[in-house]
């Protein structure tokens, strides 16, 4: 019990601060896009806007509000035609972005941004900047991977904790050795799958 306790532990204070940093980038960003906003500079804040709901996260009320932003302008008839083409950017890039387990951002929404962006560009010839110089596609399963990865690195982490101690805390040398080979390839696999996607 001690031994899971410990573990349990050491994973809270591994993910807690992750989570706080999460918090703040997406609500510093979500703050500096509106603040653009009432300068109308429209491209800085889609620009925030995306950063901040690229940080979503279970519990951050900062992201969607981001994405109603990016969404407001982006399918806004009356704004002007590269204003909606960058907040439609803006808003596809942080749709692919910010996918993850909890926050399935499904395929159909980002076919219907996408083909929004096209449509526009085709039926009023304008081609900002933003558009053309659109980034590469993400290969998903990598995403999906690289994610898949980072849980099981941050469970062997814990598992080796767990069986390499004694109740009394004597080190298991062979558990540990083998619980360190373990995360090692997990971790370097993560790393792999981060660059793929």
């Amino acid at each position: 019990m001690k031994k899971l306790v410990t573990a349990l532990i050491i994973a809270v204070l591994f993910l807690v601060p992750l989570y706080v940093r999460t918090l703040i980038a997406a609500q510093s960003s979500l703050a500096q896009g509106e603040a653009q906003l009432q300068q109308n500079q429209y491209a800085q804040a889609f620009e925030s806007f995306r950063t901040s709901l690229s940080w979503s996260a279970p519990f951050n009320p900062f992201s969607p509000q981001a994405e109603e932003h990016l969404r407001a302008f982006a399918f806004d008839i009356s704004q002007a035609t590269e204003v909606r083409l960058e907040a439609l950017q803006a808003l596809l890039r942080g749709l692919r972005s910010s996918r993850s387990f909890l926050r399935p951002a499904s395929d159909s929404e980002v076919i219907l941004v996408r083909n929004e962006i096209e449509r526009l560009s085709v039926a009023e010839g304008a081609q900002p900047s933003i558009v053309k110089d659109s980034p590469p596609e993400p290969n998903f399963t990598y995403q999906w991977l690289a994610q898949l990865l980072f849980w099981c690195w941050l469970a062997s982490v814990i598992v080796s904790i767990f069986r390499g101690f004694t109740a009394d805390g004597t080190p298991r040398r062979g558990a540990l050795m083998r619980g360190a080979v373990v995360s090692f390839a997990l971790y370097a696999l993560w790393l792999c799958a981060l660059g793929k996607a």
